[in-house]
């Protein structure tokens, strides 16, 4: 039992000490120096934010191994009696390692802020762009045509092109899609006759904004 009471004896000086050593260190510190040694350590648990060795296995390891040495010397004081004892305080040891790795690996991921989405998430689908449309109200004769035509290559750069199409179900009604890119786009509607000769619509070229475009027009707007 001496040989116990020394081993504790000598544990607990051992324990007590490097509290006393920290708080002299602590005590010739400014305040400064340890607010800047604590947000380093902060910037390293943040930028790892992952199981620590050092503070998980190492340190409740080396708690482990101070108890497994009293068990050993327990062991070698009682004789055989207390290798039953060794095997049960072994065991508990392991179990009491690994809680201690664990709580302190949950600790640690509680206490780190959420991760903003990175390069390795599930890249998202783009939103799909609204289209607007070109609806045209205007009476034609058999074999003629109304285009559209424009300064970009989906208007056909101001070339002919191909007839607006008919809305189905209405009279003398002709839409089309035009896609979100096309805003600020200059464009004109150009009356085709059935001998191919253009009627460009009268006026100033118009230019297409942020919503559908609905034209009602005369044969009598046309050049």
């Amino acid at each position: 039992m001496s040989g116990l009471t020394t081993v504790f004896g000598r544990l607990h000086r051992g324990a007590v000490a490097p509290e006393i050593s920290e708080e002299k260190v602590v005590e010739k510190t400014s305040q400064t120096e340890v607010d800047s040694r604590v947000k380093k350590v902060k910037e390293q648990v943040q930028a790892k934010g992952g199981f620590n060795v050092a503070s998980d296995v190492l340190v409740p390891g080396t708690g482990c191994l101070a108890l497994a040495a009293i068990v050993v010397l327990s062991v070698l004081t009682l004789g055989t009696a207390g290798i039953g004892l060794a095997v049960v305080a072994g065991l508990a040891l392991i179990v009491l390692a690994v809680h201690i790795a664990y709580r302190a690996y949950q600790e640690r991921q509680q206490s780190l802020p959420e991760k903003e989405v990175t390069s390795n998430a599930v890249m998202q689908p783009a939103a799909k762009q609204e289209q607007k449309k070109l609806t045209v109200q205007c009476a034609l004769q058999t074999g003629e045509r109304l285009e559209i035509r424009g300064n970009c290559t989906e208007l056909n750069d101001w070339k002919k092109g191909k007839a607006l199409p008919v809305v189905e179900g209405q009279e003398n009604a002709y839409a089309l899609p035009l896609s979100a890119t096309l805003k600020d786009k200059e464009y004109k509607i150009v009356l085709v006759t059935a001998g191919g000769k253009d009627h460009w619509l009268k006026g100033a070229n118009r230019r297409i904004g942020d919503g559908d475009i609905a034209l009602t027009l005369q044969r009598s707007d046309f050049e």
